[in-house]
């Protein structure tokens, strides 16, 4: 699926365990902080130690739709205060929740109900409708992405929020992930560690806002599904991302300068990343530069996708360090949707 619209970034913001905004939070990681050094541990199934990243201010016995909610409020309160000319009328969320199979599934009408609530406590309140939801886990915001372009390029939206939540720190979450053995431990040392996040972006027509607003362009945004997924029993030849890669060339004649991953760390997404970075070498950053969420945050579910990108936007007028010109975001699910795109 392929975007034709270049819609502009006016606002976002993003919380996790490093911080609950996005200036926070990117502040830490650029001074090298890692989640994962200050995580807590769990048992796995054989009784052994496993990390896990989770929100220091939210109780740890918090159910998994609690601590998104808390999460999605904190993202979405910074994203509004980026933009506070926006308010008055209907405005659509789009959100990429986690895909279904692991953990509980989170409570829409709770999520709905917060989103409004943020929304109509601006200066000027915003009539915030959960318009779309996709349950494509950390790939989800790159569908949103594209849903909310479409819908900008054709006039159907002027403005569109999009975003993307997740929790896997909840006790019955965390147990899933150790029966499936899938944390990092003594005894996995190829697992992820599990934590949380949301993300949040304000995406509008060039038009809706003065060029001094717009935070970055969005010039490619593709997705597409894996046939051999990480779930499967078959090893990958990462042609899904491939092809998203390949698709986001075509529309750039350029390298580009940084990549950031919402990948979890485990050795399954380390060589889908390699098959497709090879494949497409002339999109690449010279040298490679690759930021990733597995070894500084964790896994984010849903939320990484989200996240992965507001670090790319960020990337564009860092607070210290290089500037890039441009960036890709990308993200692969459990499942086996992927996506990706290119910010400048």
């Amino acid at each position: 699926m392929s975007t034709i619209a270049s819609p502009v970034v006016v606002g976002m913001g993003m919380a996790c365990p490093l911080g609950l905004t996005s200036r926070a939070a990117v502040a830490a990681l650029e001074a090298g902080i890692s989640a994962i050094s200050l995580s807590e541990f769990v048992r796995d199934e054989m009784g052994r130690d496993a990390s896990y990243a989770g929100t220091s201010s939210l109780a740890p016995d918090l159910p998994r739709t609690q601590r998104v909610t808390s999460l999605v409020g904190s993202a979405l309160r910074e994203c509004l205060e980026c933009c506070g000319e926006l308010g008055g009328g209907r405005v659509a969320c789009y959100l990429a929740i986690p895909e279904p199979g692991l953990g509980p599934p989170l409570d829409l009408r709770a999520l709905a109900t917060k989103l409004r609530e943020v929304a109509d406590f601006q200066v000027q309140p915003l009539g915030l409708e959960l318009s779309k939801v996709f349950a494509h886990g950390r790939a989800g915001i790159f569908s949103a992405l594209a849903e909310a372009s479409h819908a900008l390029s054709s006039g159907r939206e002027q403005i569109v929020i999009i975003g993307g939540a997740d929790s896997l720190v909840d006790h019955q979450t965390l147990r899933q992930l150790a029966a499936d053995n899938r944390l990092l431990g003594r005894g996995n040392p190829g697992g992820l560690v599990p934590a949380e996040g949301a993300g949040f972006l304000i995406l509008a027509q060039a038009k809706v806002f003065p060029a001094s607003m717009r935070q970055a362009w969005v010039v490619g945004c593709e997705n597409a599904v894996e046939d051999k997924p990480i779930e499967g029993s078959e090893a990958s030849a990462a042609d899904g991302l491939t092809s998203v890669f390949h698709r986001l060339r075509g529309g750039f004649s350029e390298r580009i300068d940084e990549i950031f991953s919402a990948e979890t760390g485990e050795l399954f997404y380390g060589r889908e990343f390699s098959y497709a970075y090879l494949r497409n070498a002339a999109l690449m950053p010279e040298p490679l530069r690759v930021s990733g969420l597995g070894t500084t945050l964790g896994d984010a579910g849903a939320g990484a996708g989200a996240i992965a990108l507001v670090r790319a936007i960020s990337s564009l007028r860092p607070r210290r360090g290089p500037q890039n010109r441009s960036a890709l975001a990308y993200g692969s699910s459990d499942g086996g949707f992927v996506g990706g795109c290119i910010v400048v």
